[in-house]
C-alpha cells in the first residue's frame, strides 16, 4: 500500500495536471501573432544561429500561433534604417552594433571607447549592473526600444591591404573606414589613422575599390565578407570588446499578454546563450580559417595602440555623465588612461 507521504505527492501531481494543460492551452490560443526579427548581418554566423533557435522555440511552444519571420543581411537597410524600423515598430525585435547608443547617450557609453574595457567579463558586468541600467533606460525613453540582452563578438581588430602596423605609427595618414561613432573615430585619429565613414553593407566594395585602406571587425565579421580578397593582415590590436544589442519594440512588447510576453523574452533569452556559446567556440575555427585563406595574423605591441590612443580617451572621458567613468574602474579594476 502506498504510505501517506507518497499519497500527497501524487495529489499533489494530480491536482497540477489542470494547471499545466491549461498553461499550454494558452500559449497555444488566442490571436496569431507575426514576429518580424532583423540584422543587418548576413546568415551563416552567430546572429542567425541565436534567430533561428529563437524562432524555433517560440513557434514550439505556441503551437505556431506566434510565428518569426527572420531579416538578414541588411535585406530592410544598414544599421541606422534597421533601428529606426524598430523604434517604429515596423519590425518587432532587431540585433544591431553600437550606433544607437552612441547617438541617443554618448555621455554614457564609456564602454565603447577604444581601450576602456579589457574583456568580455568586464563589459557583461558594465552591461548587467547600474551602468546597463542606465542606458537601457534611456534607450526606452528615446527611442522606444527595449534592451533585452547583450551578445558577445570576441575583440575588435583592424585589418590592412599593405601595412603590418606593430606599432601605431605604421598607419600614420592611412585612410580608415569606421562607423560614424564619434569615440571611435576620435581614438583612431589619435592613433594616426583618417577615419572614413562607410555603412557596412559597402565595406567590401570601399577596400576593393581602395576608398579605404583598412578597417576594423571582430573575426567573425572579417571572415563572413571575405575580406581575404581584399585585405592581408589582421592585426590583433583588440581595441574594443564587440558586442552586439538584442532588441525589442518597446510598445509592442508592452502591449503582448503576459504569458505571451514571458514566452518571448525567456526565449529570447535562452536563444542569446545559446549564441553566446556558440560564438566563442566559432571565434577560435574563424581565426584558424583566415590564415588558411591566406590572411596573416599580426601580433602588434598593444601597450603602444593604448598609450597612443590616450590622450583622446581622456578627452572623451571629461563628456562622460557623472558616475561613468568610476564605475568603469571599479569593474575593470584599474585606471583606463
Amino acid at each position: 500500500m502506498m504510505n501517506h507521504a507518497k499519497r500527497v505527492f501524487v495529489a499533489m501531481l494530480i491536482g497540477l495536471v489542470p494547471v499545466f494543460l491549461c498553461a499550454g492551452e494558452a500559449l497555444s490560443q488566442g490571436k496569431p501573432i507575426k514576429i518580424g526579427f532583423a540584422t543587418y548581418m548576413p546568415k551563416g554566423k552567430t546572429e542567425e544561429k541565436g534567430m533561428e533557435y529563437f524562432k524555433q522555440l517560440v513557434e514550439k511552444a505556441s503551437n505556431k500561433r506566434i510565428t518569426v519571420e527572420n531579416f538578414y543581411g541588411g535585406v530592410l537597410g544598414g544599421e541606422r534604417d534597421q533601428n529606426d524600423l524598430l523604434s517604429v515598430g515596423e519590425v518587432q525585435l532587431a540585433i544591431a552594433g553600437n550606433v544607437l547608443t552612441d547617438s541617443v547617450c554618448p555621455e554614457l557609453m564609456a564602454m565603447d571607447a577604444p581601450y576602456v574595457v579589457s574583456s568580455d567579463d568586464t563589459l557583461f558586468k558594465l552591461w548587467d549592473g547600474p551602468l546597463g541600467k542606465r542606458i537601457t533606460a534611456k534607450i526606452a525613453e528615446k527611442k522606444n526600444i527595449t534592451i533585452l540582452g547583450v551578445q558577445r563578438r570576441g575583440a575588435r581588430n583592424l585589418t590592412t591591404a599593405n601595412r603590418k602596423a606593430l606599432f601605431p605609427e605604421e598607419l600614420k595618414g592611412m585612410k580608415m573606414r569606421l562607423p560614424e561613432i564619434k569615440s571611435w573615430m576620435e581614438a583612431w585619429k589619435e592613433i594616426g589613422v583618417l577615419p572614413t565613414p562607410i555603412d557596412t553593407n559597402e565595406i567590401f566594395t570601399a577596400l576593393q575599390m581602395g576608398v579605404v585602406e583598412g578597417h576594423e571587425n571582430p573575426a567573425s565579421s572579417v571572415h563572413s565578407r571575405r575580406i581575404w580578397e581584399v585585405q592581408k593582415y589582421y592585426v590583433l590590436t583588440e581595441h574594443l570588446r564587440s558586442y552586439f544589442l538584442w532588441m525589442a519594440n518597446k510598445k509592442w512588447l508592452e502591449s503582448l499578454s503576459a504569458q505571451d510576453r514571458e514566452l518571448v523574452v525567456s526565449s529570447l533569452k535562452k536563444a542569446l546563450v545559446f549564441a553566446n556559446a556558440y560564438d566563442i567556440d566559432d571565434e577560435l575555427r574563424l581565426m584558424v580559417d583566415l590564415q588558411k585563406n591566406g590572411i596573416t595574423v599580426v601580433i602588434p605591441d598593444k601597450k603602444a595602440y593604448q598609450k597612443k590612443a590616450g590622450p583622446a580617451i581622456k578627452r572623451l572621458g571629461e563628456s562622460w555623465a557623472p558616475g561613468v567613468r568610476e564605475e568603469v574602474v571599479k569593474v575593470e579594476g584599474r585606471e583606463i588612461y
